[in-house]
């Protein structure tokens, strides 16, 4: 079990603001929370909002292929398909 600070704040150890819970939902209640840096707002993201669209029209229109792009972004092949796929970026709209 893991201490869980409910407003987020982890100067705030008043006994109100404390819970206990897994480490599941502690990772669940940091993202809900917004806590967590995701997506181009993430330390270690290569790419941003307008790379993804970008990536996600040139794959659905066949002007590049996974290989192509993952070259021109520097980055692997496999996130490549993972944009493609959905499997991240999740909440960004498809074009």
């Amino acid at each position: 079990l893991q201490i869980n600070h409910i407003d987020g704040n982890k100067l705030n150890n008043h006994r109100d603001n404390l819970e206990m819970c897994t480490g599941d939902e502690h990772m669940h209640h940091a993202k809900v929370c917004g806590l967590m840096p995701s997506g181009e707002r993430h330390g270690r993201a290569k790419l941003c909002l307008q790379d993804i669209h970008r990536i996600r029209y040139y794959l659905k229109t066949g002007n590049f292929n996974q290989m192509q792009l993952s070259r021109i972004y520097e980055v692997s092949q496999a996130l490549i398909s993972d944009i493609m796929y959905n499997k991240i970026w999740k909440l960004q709209e498809n074009l």
